[in-house]
């Protein structure tokens, strides 16, 4: 029964074309709106509550889906994650040695100094998690590093 619909599945998919597609270069542009142009990879979003800040999970993700495409982007990306690092133990922000981070955040983005909105933001983050008076790293997040991990084992692959 399983292999009879997934046959009648194939069918359909093949004989019917992609009518309607559009390409754009939405994705391009969207890309370009998150790169840090600070050299520190890609930013969360261009949204105003998030840009500026680098997510480690979604760096991440980005790296992994633009490794053959935008290797130098890749790298920036990766080093990026690798200097913000953790080097001690802190139970404020959840550092420890060697852990990538969940969320890094400054005051000045891109040579700009950050809207009122997004100094609210970074001081109440900076206030729960420990942030210093310009930048402010947390860790907490149980997947970043062997994403990491990960994604520097393919880069060195390519």
């Amino acid at each position: 029964m399983v292999k009879k619909v997934l046959i009648k599945f194939s069918k359909q998919l093949s004989v019917r074309p992609l009518a309607g597609l559009v390409t754009t270069k939405a994705p391009a542009q969207a890309l370009r709106n998150v790169i840090s142009k600070d050299g520190l990879g890609v930013y969360a979003s261009s949204d105003t509550l998030f840009r500026g800040a680098v997510f480690g999970r979604d760096s991440l993700e980005v790296a992994e889906d633009l490794m053959e495409l935008k290797p130098k982007l890749v790298e920036k990306i990766l080093i990026t994650l690798a200097s913000l690092q953790g080097e001690s133990s802190n139970d404020t922000n959840e550092e420890e040695p060697g852990k990538i981070i969940h969320e890094f955040r400054r005051r000045r983005v891109d040579g700009k100094i950050i809207t009122d909105v997004q100094a609210h933001i970074f001081d109440t983050l900076s206030r729960h998690w420990g942030g210093g008076e310009n930048s402010m790293v947390y860790y907490g997040s149980i997947d970043s590093t062997p994403h990491f991990l990960k994604a520097i084992g393919t880069y060195c692959r390519l």
